[in-house]
């Protein structure tokens, strides 16, 4: 007799490999079949595992460890190829048949979807914007190939990549906003098209193909970015699309929803196509779902409407993105036990998901979709009060309908780059989505300061994004999971540390006095200010955190500036917003450098310094800095300290302690500062007065 597990059942048995080890959350992002389609090779996120789980018995067999994150997977002639790692991130070359580790090569930052094409692995470098090509044979780089903005995913075609870019590039401010997928021939090694997806694509997190190769599919959100934020009924803020692509014209076909008329699909995120090509098979992160899609009952709807017949509400190929009843004759939707799908594969009927919250492995049977079963990798690990909260921040089932999550105009807790209305400052002002790093240590949390503080829109945003109550508890979680991240080192660093231009920009910096709004240690005064751009003349904007803006393009208010330089070269007429004009080619680069380099909070002053009184002789006398300058995030502080007047004390500083050596009576200020390499310093004056009269000895600390 055959058993059938329906989907209210979950198989709570542990897989027997799972191990209590550095992050305990075993969290599936990334999946591959073995060539015998007999194994899968799974990569569980920050646990930095790789298991190998057996798919007759569904044990996990064996289990490889690496040192940094496995955020992607591939399988190739023999060979397991895993991405790892973030800033200077690396690529693992590992025998299949004994599991060893054979070679690593150091690719970009935060490498993502390996693949094998050609002879050739190509790796998509999320935040180098870069795809690495290396010779699989010594692993060495061959080329690195410039793509738009964040590449997630890649796919190889008859001599071609296609590469989806996870966010917009470029200016928000006008009526056209979208993420492209990059074209690359193979060959020649470069971009050779970049086909534009329909206005308010962002989140393109996946990509695949049919098995003719004539075409490619990517999964994405489709922001109703430009409409007022007052509903959410019919995909009024966001829906959730496939974007179909004709790889022989290398243009857009056409994009199609993957909503219902009343209730959304939130956040697709893995794509593939069944081996036997009859179904187009994609995950839900935010409903927690999957979707099985007839693939030549989607194509044959395509080619109808675009000749003209009527197909549900679409009249030609145009109305297609705003259709919610498209897919409802050639689509099911499959509700998974597990939480938080992610990528998927098929062999044999079965669909096996990795659901990355619920740290398990799904199945769905093609041939009998209530046949649906969730097995645990590991040992199943209760989940903290951060945990949770990140779990809920990625959650549309907490939203009405469920058409969206935080995470959908909040990838990976920043922003999607585009505006929106949200009505909180009025309608009629689209405001550019604010990254949610620091957000609880820097209120307000709105761009006008509307908002006192992230606690409160944490709530608000339930209650008028996402029209539903906010629940305390929830949003108490969210709250902690908020207060935990942590900055990404920036692209920009060299050796994780500044480059020699940005050091020279961090001096510009002073000098323009970006210093007296952007300080403090979070690189903000958390004050409001006239900065010459905003819908009116005299409208004030909130010092938003400098930490990690790398990442947060396009800027300004409305993200009218497409890149950092552009803020004050376009838009700083009379100097509002910084005194830069008269700052030449040159340091406007090095003022960018430094900026687009901030990785970590800045120092700051434990206690002050008093001012220094000595009569003169005293020679000598030191102060160690240590006990008045610390740093959350690094222990590895450089202080300098100059003084002022040479002829009154000279200074040197030794491995954390300040010598001052008289020179001559008078009064001078040492400037003393902190610097961590990472963009975050603190300039701290010390005065010191050296005179007969001064009896009495004293000094900070004394």
């Amino acid at each position: 007799m055959r058993l059938i597990l329906v989907c209210t059942m979950f198989l709570l048995t542990a897989l027997v490999y799972g191990t209590d080890s550095g992050d305990p959350y075993l969290s599936p992002s990334s999946i591959d079949f073995d060539e015998t389609y007999k194994r899968l090779y799974i990569a569980t996120g920050a646990t930095g595992k790789v298991l190998i789980c057996d798919i007759i018995s569904m044990q996990v067999s064996d289990e490889i460890e690496l040192p940094g994150s496995a955020n992607g997977i591939s399988h190739a002639s023999g060979y397991i190829y895993v991405a790892s790692g973030g800033y200077n991130g690396n690529l693992y070359k590992i025998d299949a048949a004994s599991l060893e580790i054979l070679d690593s090569i150091q690719v970009g930052h935060t490498p993502v979807s390996p693949i094998f094409s050609e002879g050739y692995i190509y790796v998509c470098n999320r935040f180098s914007n870069t795809i690495s090509v290396i010779d699989p044979e010594d692993l060495s780089l061959i080329k690195e190939i410039p793509v738009i903005r964040e590449p997630h995913s890649i796919v190889a075609n008859r001599g071609k990549l296609y590469v989806a870019n996870h966010l917009p590039a470029g200016s928000a401010d006008n009526n056209y906003a979208a993420a492209a997928v990059s074209v690359i021939n193979q060959a020649e090694m470069n971009v050779e098209s970049n086909i534009l997806l329909p206005s308010g694509s962002t989140a393109l997190k996946d990509i695949c193909l049919s098995p003719d190769g004539k075409f490619a599919y990517v999964t994405h959100l489709l922001s109703r970015y430009l409409m007022p934020t007052t509903q959410l009924n019919r995909g009024w803020i966001i829906t959730n699309a496939v974007s179909v692509i004709d790889t022989e014209k290398n243009s857009l076909l056409n994009t199609v929803l993957l909503d219902d008329i009343y209730q959304g699909a939130a956040n697709p995120w893995g794509i593939t196509v069944s081996q036997n090509g009859e179904f187009l098979l994609l995950t839900h992160s935010g409903t927690h779902e999957i979707s099985v899609i007839k693939l030549d009952e989607l194509h044959k709807k395509l080619e109808e409407v675009s000749v003209g017949k009527e197909i549900s509400f679409s009249k030609k190929p145009e109305d297609v993105k705003h259709d919610l009843g498209f897919l409802s004759t050639c689509r099911t939707r499959v509700k998974l036990n597990g939480i938080g799908p992610r990528e998927l594969v098929e062999t044999g009927g079965k669909i096996y998901i990795g659901e990355y919250y619920s740290g398990s492995l799904g199945i769905v049977n093609i041939s009998d979709l209530t046949d649906v079963q969730s097995i645990q990798l590991g040992i199943p690990h209760e989940p903290t009060t951060q945990r949770r909260g990140e779990m809920h921040y990625h959650d549309a089932s907490l939203c009405y309908q469920n058409w969206l999550s935080c995470a959908s105009c909040h990838p990976d807790a920043r922003n999607d780059a585009l505006n929106w209305d949200l009505g909180n400052d009025g309608y009629g002002t689209l405001r550019q989505t604010k990254s949610h790093l620091y957000s609880h240590i820097t209120p307000p949390s709105t761009i006008t300061g509307i908002r006192p503080g992230a606690f409160h829109s944490v709530r608000a945003g339930f209650e008028s994004i996402e029209f539903t109550k906010a629940d305390e508890e929830i949003s108490s979680e969210i709250d902690t999971f908020l207060m935990s991240l942590q900055p990404e080192l920036s692209p920009y660093l060299v050796d994780a540390r500044l480059s020699p231009a940005a050091e020279a920009g961090m001096e510009v910096f002073r000098r323009a006095k970006c210093i007296n709004c952007h300080k403090g240690p979070a690189f903000t005064d958390m004050r409001q200010y006239h900065v010459g751009n905003g819908y009116t003349a005299q409208e004030k904007f909130d010092t938003p955190t400098l930490v990690e803006i790398w990442r947060t393009a396009p800027y300004l208010h409305d993200g009218r500036a497409d890149d950092h330089s552009s803020i004050f070269r376009e838009y700083n007429n009379g100097d509002i917003h910084g005194e830069t004009s008269s700052l030449s080619e040159e340091e406007m680069k090095e003022l960018s450098e430094y900026v687009l380099s901030i990785s970590s909070l800045a120092p700051y002053l434990k206690r002050p310094f008093d001012e220094i009184h000595h009569p003169g002789g005293f020679l000598a006398d030191t102060i160690i800095l240590r006990d008045y300058i610390i740093d959350e995030d690094s222990k590895n502080l450089n202080f300098k300290a100059v003084s002022n007047r040479t002829d009154v004390v000279i200074t040197s500083v030794s491995d954390g302690l300040l010598i001052i050596q008289e020179q001559g009576k008078g009064s001078a200020i040492i400037t003393i500062t902190a610097e961590d390499g990472l963009g975050g310093f603190i300039d701290i004056p010390l005065v010191i007065h050296i005179d007969d009269a001064a009896n009495n000895y004293k000094r900070s600390g004394k």
